[in-house]
């Protein structure tokens, strides 16, 4: 884990395998939690984030700001306890910050190396990936 206080997320193939398993994971706690609506929003957002992204399709800055995943997460599930839900909390702030830097692999590994621990400001953000003002 670098700066970035990823812990799932550290390459693009890591970003689809967590993406997959959280569509999957997203299911099944809304099948077990029908009444917890928040887990739509979940469902919502992570269905936009592979829309945007599948067969290479890189998502547009308006796009990449659409996603509040992982702020929902952590405020929705501030307090959990159980080990299944924080890792859960854990792998969808993960996704949301991933999807929101949309760098590639050599910039996301330059960024957790050289540091950039502070939230993005979107003004420090471009359109482009691997924005060199970044580090």
């Amino acid at each position: 884990m670098g700066n970035l206080g990823l812990n799932y997320v550290h390459s693009r193939a890591d970003f689809f395998r967590v993406l997959d398993e959280s569509i999957t994971e997203t299911s099944q706690k809304i099948t077990a939690s029908p009444d917890w609506k928040i887990l739509e929003v979940f469902m919502q957002q992570l269905m936009f984030m592979r829309a945007t992204t599948s067969g290479g399709r890189k998502p547009t800055f308006e796009e990449r700001k659409k996603v509040s995943i992982g702020t929902i997460a952590m405020r929705e599930m501030e307090s959990v306890s159980d080990i299944d839900w924080y890792n859960y909390k854990d792998k969808l702030s993960d996704l949301g910050y991933y999807f929101k830097l949309w760098q590639t692999d050599k910039g996301l590994q330059n960024m957790e190396q050289n540091g950039y621990s502070q939230s993005p400001n979107w003004h420090d953000l471009s359109d482009e990936p691997d924005t060199p003002e970044l580090w």
